[in-house]
């Protein structure tokens, strides 16, 4: 029996030292079931009772008496709980832990527990074992002495929410020394379940005293608390005395609840609902929610803890902040409370409208070609269209008009939450400044603030936007323009009254609204220097002919089923070295080819199946000013959305971008009348997004070791980026032009797209740029053939390629019967190894670019075979090309040295002065530095 014993205990120490290990990195890896667990069968609750899980605290700081009274602890509170019906306690466990889990104890090998290592509580679900007993269990109970950072705060949270035991009823038992007020106690362990669990009993057991105190109860654990104990406000001035002491033996008198099964991002609140948090997250609490939650303290303080300890607290401070700007009222001309009230189409007339003029404009239209039909057709005279259209405009006006009204009506409700709202915000920052170090004053709720306890909160409920009003008040001839919200070149804004029921009026300025919500069409604060930069996006729709409105995007549903290999899966979020790659491809061909106003696409949104083959609309954006905060993130949010979560969010305005690229490319095929207004809106968002700063280091032209990474500044756009390098002279130009160069040629061509929309950069300095990248990627074709087949088989066969006998543009070698070919055509590389169908196929998408250097009758016939022979005499020099940057500025170097007559002429740089006559000569150069070379 002591051998095994001995055994046990030297079998425990070799998991500490490996746990001490895995300590090294930020997160080791989950326990290896053979060495820390016992597979043992987890048996499902039954009549007889459930099973209880005591996750037990073993690190190195519970050794000798703290471990001897954690163990006395389990004992007691199983002997206590035994004694009911309500658990099984032969089917409880211990589960020891510290910076991982180790093998699960029956009750009876309580004794066999042994201290060593750190304090990692996340440990606990790490091991699929572990997760499936507290899974089972009906009521679990978390023993520590340990302190934790918030960075292990947050993962123990989430881990709890990734396991489901969420919903489990739970105590917390914190040992440790009495200090001077328990407001000192540090409770960083327990704090992420008590943020989640609906039945919670924190306790904190007095080492010294041998007590335990009751720091908080929720749930199902209040009875164990006289009434004037059920809650304590804690601060610095709370003693010992002030809280309520109990004996372990006591829980057995609490009939906890069966655990609630809840998702990973739901919480049960106090009053028994189910609130998922997303809706948060993403900004999506309904109207109801938002009022029922504001009003509520007690939900509020469980959400506010829930998402500071799983670190989404700023989600949730910023939901509160958007709410706190929209609600206030006093003396604010900036007053802005449209979100909060739901947009509708009255009586569902503008949707019926919308289908109507879609199946008339699209007759004989199928799915291809659908949304082209759509904007072609819109443009046209056609008196019925035009009857169509107007109907829609007007119905836009009413609908904008119902909007007015249902503010008015909710300006009442809204302002008497508006204590509550700041209530929880100084909650908000009460938690976040003591999350470094947390007492137990975090756990206090909403409800221990200094403030009215009797808001009737059925008054509140009482005052509700009517669905009839009274119209009379009202202009319905004119559809709601934006130029009458705010004309592009004014410099204030037209405020339109908006009354009260019971307080003086103030002027609210509609000015930023749209009828999508959340987005502004100008920050509030009034126009700026980047307003005057970028005028707002207002034009006369191509639906409705609703003229100074805001332009809209539509994205249609994918139709694609086959997923393109390589491109990130749904739901992945994955980053990408070169993102501008990623807009080429079937999935990310999203946009439909035409912009509508925010009404017509509030409607579009709303069809579930157009006719006429035309799939729906998956989503909407008004073209807004993207400096804006919330207009980015809800952007950015919408557009991931609609690309299924494949990328990051941090790179998928360049998706965006690079799919905006492509599109324009396709729409150049068209040339009916909306065309040019579809295609200038797209290219007002190209230019939108390139002035946006934080962006031009993810697109990957700014290596960690280039010469771009030192020079491009966090703050600098992707539009001055593109300028630095397209504009770059000097002894640095070589290489800030590499990264550009070296970038996959699908990506290539939306770079040179996007520099074509940026007025600093010429064309000339464009088609330069695209006569080094198909030299540089020769280059990477050779060096793909050297490593595939061989130097020796690659190289002979470019040399082949340049001294065909065969070949009349050639010219004789001194001392030799070889001849040098003088001229070399692009398309002649498509009987070699450097060049194949599909590549040119790509550079020919590059007009007018590529086309002036592919033109028979251009320079860059003369250039290119310059160029090759350069190439050849590098390999013949220096072998094999282990990397095309190195390679490609050795050739700039050489280039650099040919000369003509007095002066030198690059090939490389100045391509387009180089003749017949000079050509020849160069390649001459050429073939005697190679002559040399092998000497």
């Amino acid at each position: 029996m002591a051998d095994a014993f001995i055994q046990r205990r030297a079998s425990l120490r070799t998991n500490l030292l490996r746990g001490f290990i895995q300590r090294l990195t930020l997160r080791g890896p989950d326990p290896d079931p053979d060495e820390s667990t016992t597979q043992e069968p987890v048996t499902s609750p039954t009549a007889t009772g459930f099973p209880v899980c005591f996750a037990v605290d073993v690190s190195g700081s519970t050794e000798g008496w703290v471990l001897g009274m954690e163990q006395e602890a389990i004992i007691a509170i199983s002997t206590a709980l035994g004694k009911t019906t309500q658990y099984s306690m032969s089917r409880s466990s211990i589960l020891p832990w510290n910076d991982k889990a180790y093998g699960r104890l029956p009750l009876k090998d309580v004794k066999d527990l042994v201290s060593g290592g750190g304090t990692v509580p996340a440990a606990i679900f790490r091991d699929s074992v572990y997760r499936s007993y507290l899974q089972q269990a009906g009521l679990w109970v978390l023993i520590t002495d340990g302190q934790i950072d918030q960075f292990n705060v947050r993962d123990f949270s989430n881990s709890i929410l990734e396991a489901g035991v969420h919903g489990t009823a739970c105590v917390i038992i914190a040992f440790g020394y009495r200090g001077w007020s328990p407001f000192q106690c540090n409770v960083s362990v327990g704090i992420s379940v008590f943020a989640v669990a609906p039945h919670c009993l924190f306790l904190y057991h007095a080492i010294h005293e041998n007590k335990t105190y009751v720091i908080q109860a929720k749930g199902c654990f209040k009875e164990l608390l006289p009434d004037d104990k059920r809650f304590i406000l804690f601060n610095e001035l709370t003693r010992w005395d002030d809280l309520h002491s109990i004996r372990y033996d006591d829980l057995a008198r609490v009939r906890v609840p069966q655990p609630a099964k809840l998702l990973r991002d739901s919480v049960l609140l106090p009053n028994g609902k189910i609130f998922d948090m997303r809706t948060i997250y993403n900004n999506k609490v309904s109207n109801d929610d938002t009022l029922e939650l504001l009003s509520d303290p007690a939900s509020l303080d469980v959400i506010l803890l829930a998402a500071n300890t799983r670190g989404t607290g700023y989600l949730i401070e910023a939901w509160l902040e958007k709410i706190w700007k929209k609600h206030r009222f006093a003396a604010s001309r900036s007053f802005d409370r449209e979100e909060i009230i739901d947009r509708e189409d009255i009586g569902g007339v503008g949707l019926l409208q919308l289908t109507t003029l879609i199946v008339h404009a699209t007759n004989g239209a199928g799915e291809d070609n659908f949304w082209d039909v759509l904007r072609s057709q819109c443009v046209s005279q056609d008196p019925t269209l035009q009857d169509l259209k107007s109907s829609l405009c007007y119905r836009h006006q009413l609908n904008w008009n119902n909007f007015q009204l249902n503010i008015n009506a909710r300006y009442q409700l809204l302002s008497k939450i508006q204590k509550d709202v700041d209530g929880a915000l100084s909650t908000m920052s009460h938690i976040e400044s003591g999350m470094s170090a947390p007492s137990p004053a975090l756990l206090t709720p909403m409800s221990s603030l200094p403030r009215n306890m009797e808001q009737n909160v059925a008054s509140l409920h009482s005052i509700r936007p009517g669905s009839e009003h009274d119209w009379s008040s009202l202009s319905c001839s004119v559809g709601p323009s934006h130029t009458d919200r705010l004309g592009p070149f004014s410099n204030e804004p037209s405020p339109m009254i908006v009354g009260t029921y019971d307080e003086p009026s103030p002027q609210v300025d509609i000015s930023t609204i749209t009828f999508l919500p959340e987005f502004k069409t100008r920050d509030v604060s009034g126009m700026s220097d980047y307003d005057m930069d970028h005028p707002p996006a207002y034009d006369t729709c191509l639906l409705c002919d609703r003229p100074g409105s805001i332009q809209t995007l539509l994205f249609h549903s994918s139709s694609t089923v086959q997923s393109t290999r390589g491109l990130p899966a749904p739901n992945s979020r994955a980053g990408h070295k070169y993102p501008l790659v990623l807009g080429n491809y079937a999935e990310t061909d999203v946009i439909a080819p035409i912009v509508t106003c925010d009404g017509c696409a509030f409607l579009f949104q709303q069809v579930k199946q157009l006719p006429n083959g035309g799939g729906s609309v998956a989503a909407c954006l008004p073209l807004v000013p993207l400096k804006l905060i919330e207009n980015r993130s809800k952007w950015i949010e919408v557009l991931s959305e609609v690309y299924e979560h494949r990328f990051s969010q941090n790179i998928t305005l360049l998706v965006f971008l690079s799919t905006l690229c492509s599109t324009l490319e396709d729409l150049s095929e068209y040339n009916d009348d909306g065309i040019k207004t579809v295609q200038g809106w797209f290219e007002w968002v190209c230019r939108e997004i390139m002035s946006l700063p934080g962006l031009a280091a993810l697109v990957g032209l700014t290596p960690a070791a280039g010469v771009l990474s030192g020079k491009v500044k966090p703050s600098m756009p992707l539009r001055d980026v593109l300028t630095m390098i397209f504009l770059s002279t000097g002894s640095n130009s070589a290489m800030i032009e590499l990264p550009l160069l070296a970038y996959p040629i699908h990506g290539f061509i939306v770079i040179v797209r996007l520099a074509r929309l940026v007025k600093d950069i010429e064309l000339s300095q464009i088609e330069l740029l695209v006569w080094k990248r198909l030299c540089y990627y020769l280059i990477e074709q050779h060096a793909e053939m050297q490593t595939r087949l061989g130097v020796e088989t690659a190289d002979k066969s470019l040399d082949d390629f340049l001294f065909d006998s065969s070949v009349l543009d050639s010219i004789s070698l001194p001392d030799t019967t070889r001849r040098a070919r003088s001229v070399c055509p692009v398309v002649k590389l498509l009987d070699t190894h450097l060049l194949q169908q599909d590549i040119l196929d790509q550079f020919r998408r590059i007009d007018p670019f590529f086309s002036a250097i592919e033109s028979s009758k251009s320079s860059f016939l003369y250039a290119l075979a310059v160029f090759l022979h350069l190439l050849n005499n590098f390999v013949k020099t220096e072998s094999e090309i282990t990397n095309p940057a190195f390679c490609f500025s050795r050739l700039q170097y050489q280039a650099d040295k040919l000369t003509w007559g007095t002066a030198s002429k690059d090939v490389l740089e100045s391509p387009s002065l180089v003749t017949e006559e000079m050509g020849a000569l160069l390649i001459g150069q050429c073939i005697s530095l190679s002559a040399t070379s092998k000497e």
